[in-house]
């Protein structure tokens, strides 16, 4: 379903925890990690430093990134700021 929306589902995790939030955010595909900052909280969005993202798909998991990358479907973010 979430495919034909275009939707994905994002989950958050908090620095220091082992396990993701259990409740996703429902983002547009294409959101990029500035976008799902934005969306939790401006803090996030005006003191964002990097993000570390959990994937299948990424060769090394977590993989620090920047802002401007594409999550997708089931991706776990873990966002620090400065």
């Amino acid at each position: 379903m979430f495919k034909i929306l275009n939707m994905i589902r994002v989950y958050t995790k908090e620095p220091g925890e082992r396990e993701p939030s259990s409740k996703p955010f429902i983002l547009r595909k294409d959101t990029t990690i500035m976008d799902l900052a934005r969306q939790i909280h401006s803090d996030f969005y005006e003191n964002f430093s990097y993000a570390k993202v959990w994937s299948k798909r990424l060769p090394f998991s977590p993989q620090k990134v920047g802002p401007a990358f594409i999550l997708e479907d089931g991706d776990v973010v873990e966002i620090h700021t400065k």
